[in-house]
């Protein structure tokens, strides 16, 4: 007599589909997952890995597979099940990260699982490991931001600074974006600055070799009389670029 077996094959997936780590985080671990029916035999998984990271010592990143095999390199293998022992269900990835000092964008490391032998893939076949860059950061702080508006024509420059906080090198440029809303108990309109509207998404740059640059909000020039107003002037860096004092 011949029992066939009618138990549907387990599946392996990344518990994730995606996770973080700062620059100087250490260690990032990515889990992958056999479910569903036990097997008696070894479930291999091949591994790709792709991304705008670079591998490799002393670049942005290394990694190894923290598998009972011991081997620690791909392709993944969960060990079966035996009488005197239960089979692996879950393996991790080890994503060491090099903490650099390059003023980068952030990067990603792509992980995808191939079709494994004795299994399926399950539904998360990719994981995105995103390495968040922390050598750089800025702030922004009034320099000449309080003064009268001017009554008489044209208009007034309100001036903040926009500078790089710590240890941030100052062999690269950092690009970013300044955009001024309303705030405060009485707040600015629209039609206090050039062409009725609020500055959105101006773009301004602290050069290669400086350590801050200084920008310019005008306002319009009026006789109205009014409470003074208050304006928020925020940035935004580039990719990679932390924000101490934002706003």
């Amino acid at each position: 007599t011949t029992i066939n077996d009618n138990d549907s094959a387990p599946k392996v997936s990344f518990r994730l589909l995606s996770s973080s780590i700062t620059e100087n985080g250490g260690v990032a671990k990515i889990r992958v997952r056999l479910t569903g029916n036990i097997t008696e035999y070894p479930v291999t998984v091949p591994l790709t890995v792709l991304g705008t990271a670079t591998i490799g010592a002393g670049n942005d990143y290394t990694y190894s597979i923290d598998a009972p095999d011991a081997d620690n390199v791909a392709p993944i293998v969960f060990l079966p099940a035996s009488s005197t022992a239960d089979g692996v269900t879950s393996i991790d990835i080890s994503v060491t990260v090099n903490d650099d000092a390059l003023l980068e964008s952030d990067e990603t490391v792509i992980f995808t699982l191939g079709n494994p032998t004795n299994a399926s893939l399950g539904t998360n076949k990719t994981h995105t490991l995103t390495i968040l860059n922390n050598d750089a950061q800025i702030s922004i702080f009034p320099y000449d931001a309080v003064k009268a508006e001017g009554s008489t024509g044209g208009t007034t420059g309100f001036s903040f600074s926009v500078q790089r906080d710590g240890a941030t090198p100052v062999d690269q440029a950092i690009n970013f974006q300044y955009t001024v809303t309303a705030g405060g108990a009485n707040p600015v309109q629209a039609d206090d600055f050039n062409g009725a509207a609020f500055p959105v998404g101006v773009n301004g740059t602290i050069p290669a070799g400086q350590s801050s640059v200084i920008i310019s909000i005008p306002v319009n020039h009026d006789t109205d009389l009014e409470s003074n107003e208050t304006f928020v002037v925020t940035i935004t860096p580039e990719s990679g670029i932390l924000t101490g004092t934002a706003s």
